[in-house]
């Protein structure tokens, strides 16, 4: 029987948190306590994901002591993405803010730490306070002060903290955003998207790459 990635998520979330337990199929590598997947509603080829093993609310609530190992791991991504799809990278984060999941009352949420890379050079800008910050060590501190958070980093490498303490976030909007940019607004919500063309793309390009390098 032939599997759909995106139905087998959509069930997943009803049942467990898929980023504690995240489909053998969509893993493209590893680290101690950090795992970097297929996003199986992909935007556009080679669109990943990176996710916590540790069950944390943000990239804020990580530890300190594991944010150079999940840094580590972005910067192999992005430059395996510039390679094979010749793009610089945007990145995004809902840090609690926007929950994911808009269906129920009693189900919105997805409050693990999962941050979005997208091969694509894209301009996400937000109509809220922003603070520009270098390092991720940073994190903790600002999400402490200031509380739920939209993080944005664009191909310039500009890392911005957009303060959405106190504001309504619509579900998915940095998604939103970015499916409105790359020309394809009927992708925004991925709950309603179950086209696995992207992902097979990706999985295609990635996976045959890995295989390469690995022989």
């Amino acid at each position: 029987m032939k599997i759909n990635l995106a139905e087998l998520f959509h069930y997943q979330t009803q049942k467990q948190c898929v980023f504690c337990h995240p489909s053998e199929e969509l893993i493209l590598k590893q680290t101690d306590n950090f795992t970097l997947l297929f996003d199986p509603f992909a935007l556009l080829p080679g669109h990943l994901l990176i996710t916590s093993k540790g069950h944390y609310g943000c990239l804020g609530e990580v530890p300190s002591a594991l944010i150079d190992e999940c840094t580590s791991l972005r910067e192999e991504a992005k430059e395996m993405l510039r390679t094979h799809y010749g793009a610089e990278i945007t990145r995004y984060e809902h840090g609690r803010a926007g929950h994911c999941i808009a269906r129920a009352k009693e189900t919105r949420s997805c409050h693990h730490y999962h941050e979005h890379l997208l091969p694509a050079n894209l301009s996400l800008h937000l109509d809220y306070k922003k603070i520009h910050f270098i390092d991720e060590k940073e994190l903790p501190q600002l999400f402490e002060r200031f509380g739920e958070y939209l993080l944005v980093e664009g191909a310039s490498g500009i890392k911005t903290f957009y303060r959405a303490e106190g504001e309504t976030v619509a579900p998915h909007l940095l998604r939103t955003l970015a499916a409105e940019e790359l020309g394809h607004p009927e992708r925004h919500d991925w709950e309603a998207y179950k086209d696995c063309k992207m992902l097979l793309e990706g999985k295609r390009t990635l996976l045959s790459a890995e295989a390469c390098e690995t022989a």
